[in-house]
């Protein structure tokens, strides 16, 4: 799964998503690791957020699609 597809948002962009998007605290945390940090995989924000990647991987999927939303 591609998720430096996140980095690509500008800090413009990210507040728009953040605060129209509805996403959920755990959604925006992961959101935000992965558009800040470069070097951040599904496995260290799984560990960061002591959860597994199965639920990393959905609330990938889900910010994707509530994104599309907007």
């Amino acid at each position: 799964m591609d998720v430096k597809r996140f980095r690509k948002y500008t800090n413009v962009q990210r507040d728009e998503i953040l605060g129209k998007a509805g996403l959920t605290e755990r959604e925006e945390a992961v959101f935000l690791k992965m558009k800040r940090n470069e070097s951040a995989t599904i496995v260290s924000v799984a560990m960061d957020l002591h959860c597994s990647e199965s639920t990393i991987n959905a609330d990938i999927k889900e910010i994707k699609r509530k994104i599309k939303e907007i």
